[in-house]
């Protein structure tokens, strides 16, 4: 079952946490394919709260859990994201996963080319042989 998103809604609030500034804003926003609906983007920490506790979320947004935000947020967050420079970045990852793909895909072949190698030469009755290698002794 596929599902189609004509938005993504966030729950993000200037200045609430050092990252969430209007340079980052910006740049997700850039980066993004669907429009980013931020309902609580004004909103302080205590009006948020209260938001929760009438609309029955907060019980839930209090619960201890660990999710990219505790596991992976830097000590010293970036706080003017640069558009340019997120495009370099995003283009050098593109560059790096590409790489790595043709890795795979060049260690794929030259398996096949040994194993095709090495099923020749034990139907033709050879004894393989490492590149470059001589025999022992030749007739």
């Amino acid at each position: 079952m596929e599902t189609v998103c004509r938005a993504l809604a966030t729950g993000e609030s200037l200045g609430q946490v050092a990252s969430q500034t209007l340079p980052n804003l910006a740049a997700i926003e850039d980066a993004a394919t669907l429009p980013i609906l931020r309902p609580l983007l004004g909103f302080d920490k205590l009006e948020t709260i209260e938001l929760a506790r009438r609309i029955g979320t907060y019980d839930v947004s209090i619960r201890a859990h660990e999710d990219c935000c505790t596991l992976f947020v830097p000590r010293h967050p970036q706080t003017r994201g640069s558009i340019p420079r997120a495009k370099r970045l995003e283009d050098a990852h593109g560059l790096l996963q590409d790489l790595g793909a043709d890795a795979v895909a060049g260690q794929e072949r030259d398996l096949h080319r040994r194993l095709t190698r090495r099923s020749t030469a034990r139907t033709a009755g050879a004894v393989p042989r490492r590149r470059g290698s001589r025999p022992a002794c030749e007739a």
